[in-house]
């Protein structure tokens, strides 16, 4: 027979309605419904008061075989058992535990603490009147159980902890991979893009700006820094506009941020401590006559 036809057929041998046993369960009348109907089953603590309630053992509602009135009690002392028999050495340290509670004069209300609750009737006053309540078999069972959920609800977050260390670790590797990757090709380009400007100006006789000599100086910046640029690397931007103004004083650049204009080297430097990682900037830049960069706008 199953859980619900037990609970249903224990039901009506008290000649209670689906109501009257809700109250004594204390939930609704559709949850014992669902119960009886099969649609759902009872967790841990509403089998604990249903039990007590029919005048029942766990361990009959769960054993779906069919138990005859007679010979009731007496499987119930064979499981009872059985189960100390197999887990003897558990046993041993459970009942070391309840010894020390008794002496020290801890009440259930201890118990039920460290066991999440095991039942949502008045709390007894005394360990000794919680085995009158239950009997040993149901005790064990209800420590036991939660044990082992315990048990393997720590290990399951023991090894999610050691998966999220070792994935942190990989990403901060591959970061800093991706940002020596990046430096290194910044400082190709920009060896590069100073090489042939060199060449072009020592080609050149007159002071007239050409075409090349526009684009590889606003190369730099319109390469590495335009658009949406995410403020890890903006120090790299203001270090580039720091830079070119030192190496070209005729062509200098202003940068306007959060109500700051400047060109000024310092209040460039501390302009940086300003940017955030964890936000995008937008870089807009305004050109002179000649089409050089002589103005970055930078907006949040």
């Amino acid at each position: 027979m199953k859980i619900n036809e037990k609970i249903m057929k224990l039901r009506k041998e008290k000649a209670w309605t689906q109501e009257e046993f809700a109250e004594k369960l204390n939930v609704s009348r559709q949850t014992v419904s669902k119960w009886e109907l099969g649609q759902t089953i009872p967790d841990t603590e509403n089998l604990t008061k249903i039990a007590s309630v029919l005048g029942t053992t766990i361990s009959d509602l769960l054993d779906e075989n069919e138990i005859s009135t007679e010979n009731k009690t007496t499987k119930t002392t064979k499981t009872t058992k059985t189960d100390i028999s197999n887990h003897k050495p558990i046993l041993i340290i459970v009942l070391i535990i309840v010894l020390i509670l008794v002496i020290m004069g801890i009440g259930l209300i201890t118990i039920n603490k460290v066991f999440n609750t095991v039942t949502n009737q008045v709390v007894p006053k005394s360990i000794s009147e919680m085995f009158e309540e239950y009997s040993f078999g149901e005790v064990f069972d209800i420590i036991f159980g939660r044990m082992q959920v315990a048990e393997k609800v720590f290990e399951n977050g023991k090894q999610n902890m050691e998966n999220a260390k070792n994935n942190l670790e990989n990403a901060k590797n591959e970061y800093k991979n991706a940002e020596i990757e990046f430096q290194k090709e910044k400082e190709r380009v920009e060896s590069l893009v100073d090489e042939i400007a060199a060449k072009e100006f020592s080609n050149n006789e007159t002071n007239e700006l050409s075409k090349f000599k526009v684009s590889a100086f606003n190369q730099i910046f319109k390469s590495n820094y335009y658009g949406t640029t995410n403020g890890f690397f903006m120090t790299g931007f203001i270090d580039a506009v720091i830079k070119s103004n030192e190496e070209n004083p005729d062509h200098i650049i202003t940068v306007t941020y959060n109500g700051t204009e400047t060109n000024d080297a310092g209040e460039l430097r501390n302009m940086k401590k300003e940017f955030s990682s964890k936000k995008d900037y937008e870089i807009i830049y305004e050109y002179d006559e000649n089409g050089l960069v002589k103005k970055a706008i930078v907006e949040e």
